[in-house]
């Protein structure tokens, strides 16, 4: 995670901070975690959304795919910062 807040010291655990974005799960009452059912260590920073723009990682492997399917032998080539790939849904009214 590289948003301004994490460089200011943001972290999900921290109880000094509070993440107001929408939609961030509601892991504290989970049916799953009730029952008992999760069995596993996860970390409350990897229960939050991506970056707004995505991971650099993912973002550099599909501008990589991009340019190796649909860009080859051209001169320009399309980089991470050409890329973003972003959480959300679908808006019905």
């Amino acid at each position: 995670m590289t948003s301004e807040a994490y460089k200011l010291g943001y972290r999900s655990a921290d109880p000094s901070w509070c993440n107001l974005g929408q939609g961030q799960p509601d892991t504290a009452s989970s049916p799953a975690r009730r029952r008992g059912w999760v069995r596993v260590s996860v970390r409350v920073d990897d229960q939050e959304y991506a970056p707004v723009p995505g991971l650099m990682d993912l973002r550099e492997a599909v501008a990589g795919l991009y340019n190796r399917l649909f860009r080859k032998g051209m001169p320009s080539q399309y980089t991470a910062d050409n890329v973003s790939i972003c959480g959300g849904g679908p808006h019905r009214a």
